[in-house]
């Protein structure tokens, strides 16, 4: 049996001496104990744990899942992967202080906090970090300007591209809630290098008014008012223009109408019928 009066590494030894039982006082070696009646190697003593655990925020909303956590454990490390709901855990620490650090590409800063371990108790130490910002090279939702965005998507992934055509408009990236969207944009006149194609400039026709000089490029048609064409013609650098009229003369209507001739001069014909009547330059 053990002898503990002297501490825990005696055996209170019994044998038989002569017939009768003696005992006797035993010490143990050196780094043995008493344990049953018999000198052991002593159980090692457990050390008090505890644990750490939380979840990995982004400060645009949202868990961020795949951000590595180190915790070092004196000359261990405690490293693991954050899951989809962005938790992550360490468990089976040993009682102490420890610096939790989190990683994320183009996050900050790298985060990290002094969190004290106490024996027997799971700890929550949740981790927030600054997203970047979204930002986008064409102002805005602009699928008529070509453009590259960069920031991260909804699910806290980091994202860079320009705008590219589709097969029915452009893939336009803009930012909403600081986070990058995306949406096919469709394009009434084609796509082409990342935009939608503008639609062609219409020529407008020039306003007919006695002040308006005459285009001066030979014998052209210019513009139009009231059913009547305006045209213009250079003669020895005078440039003069008439329409298409109706003129009463000599009891007769006549629809005088003019046109291009000879190098481009104004010239003009007179035509009479009977059976209609002229109104601004046209016979109805």
């Amino acid at each position: 049996m053990c002898e503990t009066l002297f501490g825990n590494n005696w055996v209170q030894e019994y044998y038989c001496d002569n017939g009768k039982v003696v005992d006797a006082d035993v010490q143990c070696a050196s780094g043995l104990v008493c344990g049953n009646g018999a000198c052991v190697v002593p159980a090692p003593t457990p050390v008090p744990t505890g644990s750490l655990f939380g979840y990995i925020y982004s400060s645009n909303g949202g868990t961020i899942s795949g951000a590595s956590v180190s915790t070092p454990v004196g000359p261990a490390v405690c490293s693991t992967v954050s899951a989809s709901d962005g938790s992550y855990t360490c468990a089976n620490l040993p009682v102490g202080s420890y610096w939790i650090a989190a990683d994320k590409t183009h996050f900050s800063p790298n985060w990290n906090s002094n969190v004290a371990v106490t024996a027997g108790q799971s700890k929550r130490s949740d981790i927030t970090l600054t997203a970047p910002t979204c930002s986008e090279s064409d102002g805005g939702n602009a699928p008529n300007t070509a453009g590259t965005i960069t920031g991260v998507d909804i699910n806290n992934n980091w994202q860079s591209f320009g705008d590219t055509c589709g097969a029915s408009g452009v893939w336009e990236g803009y930012c909403s809630a600081n986070k990058v969207m995306v949406a096919l944009v469709s394009c009434a006149n084609g796509c082409k290098d990342g935009a939608c194609t503008a639609a062609p400039t219409p020529t407008p026709l020039p306003s007919c008014s006695v002040a308006k000089a005459c285009p001066c490029s030979g014998c052209t048609s210019y513009c139009t008012q009231g059913g009547r064409w305006w045209i213009g013609t250079e003669t020895g650098g005078t440039c003069t223009k008439d329409y298409n009229k109706c003129v009463f003369s000599n009891g007769w209507t006549y629809e005088v109408e003019h046109y291009c001739a000879d190098g481009g001069i104004l010239k003009e014909t007179w035509t009479h019928n009977e059976h209609c009547w002229c109104y601004e330059g046209v016979c109805d």
